[in-house]
């Protein structure tokens, strides 16, 4: 059993997610995927990292805009519950190869907009492409 290629990978996974945690403790790396795009968000776009627990937000910017913080990896959509507090939605495309991409960076409300509920996960979701293309009209707008 040890022997196994499924449990020679998943051995390689933890003992990344260990060498990811002495690299940055301030991250837990078990939500690899959300873990990392917080941390190309904080170190890519020059926000601050909140602290640890806080609800709603993950980061803010140097004049103090709350900044939600997703990634995908090969989702269609995000999920999030609706937080007044927050200002700015930051949502990244996390590639096979550790690039990434934004998808959306831009106000929280505008992104509402596009919102639907899910039942199932008792959340509210905003397809991708949707996001894509707002961010795209936000540019053109600019």
């Amino acid at each position: 059993m040890g022997e196994d290629k499924v449990y020679k990978a998943v051995k390689n996974i933890f003992e990344n997610i260990k060498d990811l945690k002495e690299l940055d403790s301030s991250f837990t790396w078990e939500n690899l995927t959300g873990d990392f795009g917080e941390y190309i968000g904080i170190n890519e776009f020059d926000l601050t990292k909140a602290d640890r627990g806080t609800k709603g937000y993950d980061a803010v910017t140097s004049d103090n805009k709350k900044v939600q913080i997703k990634a995908t990896r090969t989702g269609t959509q995000i999920k999030f519950h609706l937080e007044d507090e927050v200002e700015l939605l930051l949502v990244l495309q996390i590639l096979d190869d550790a690039t990434w991409e934004v998808i959306y960076f831009g106000s929280f409300n505008k992104a509402k907009e596009l919102k639907n509920f899910s039942k199932r996960s008792n959340r509210y979701t905003i397809n991708i492409n949707k996001l894509k293309k707002l961010y795209k009209e936000m540019g053109e707008s600019k």
